[in-house]
This record gives structure tokens, C-alpha cells and sequence, in this order.
């Protein structure tokens, strides 16, 4: 899975649709949701994944601010659709991102 920082944060985002995993070394939850998303980039051929350490990035991390983690942004071209809060299942997050899939393709 490819990582973003403070430095390529806006380059990602403002070309892209994508989905960014705010996470910490230190965070358990953050550690299940990894996996899950190692398992679902690859149905998503059209939705790039990104994590980025809210350690690491505190710049961006503070501009949308993020007060814990995992949270969860999805993007279009900048546009921010999405912003889940915690940890979620592989089932939820599946139901997620086919109901914005299903958006973009009617688009």
C-alpha cells in the first residue's frame, strides 16, 4: 500500500480517487484495518488506497482534523466524500465503496 506525507498529500488527492488510511504505529485497530485493506485494493481497481501515519504527517493530519484514529477519508479529485471515524469491518467498508462506486459509474 502505498504511503502519503505532509509533501505529496495535495498531489494525491487533488488527481485522484482515492481512499487514505489515517493510522499510528502504536494503534491496534489501525493494525486490523491494514489487512483489510491490503484485501480489498485489489477489488477496487479504480480507487487508489493510501495510509499516511498521523505521526509523521501531523501537518495534514491537523488541517482535517483528525482527533483519533483509524479514520478513514475518501476522495475525488480533492473533493472529500466520505469521512469514517474508526475502526470498521471488511463487510462495512466493502458496502461503503460499492455505493460510491456505483456513483461514479452512473457519472
Amino acid at each position: 500500500m502505498n504511503k502519503l506525507t505532509d509533501e505529496n498529500f495535495n498531489v494525491i488527492i487533488d488527481n485522484e480517487k482515492c481512499i487514505i488510511k489515517f493510522s499510528a504505529e502504536w494503534c491496534g485497530p489501525c493494525k486490523k484495518l491494514a489487512s483489510i485493506f491490503a484485501e480489498l485494493a485489489p477489488r477496487y481497481k479504480h480507487l487508489k488506497f493510501y495510509t499516511m501515519d498521523i505521526e509523521e504527517s501531523y501537518k495534514t493530519t491537523n488541517k482535517l482534523n483528525i482527533m483519533s484514529v483509524p479514520c478513514i477519508f475518501i476522495f475525488d479529485h480533492g473533493k472529500i466524500l466520505s469521512k469514517i471515524k474508526g475502526f470498521k469491518t471488511k463487510e462495512q467498508l466493502t458496502e461503503l465503496l460499492n455505493g460510491i462506486t456505483t456513483v461514479w459509474s452512473k457519472n
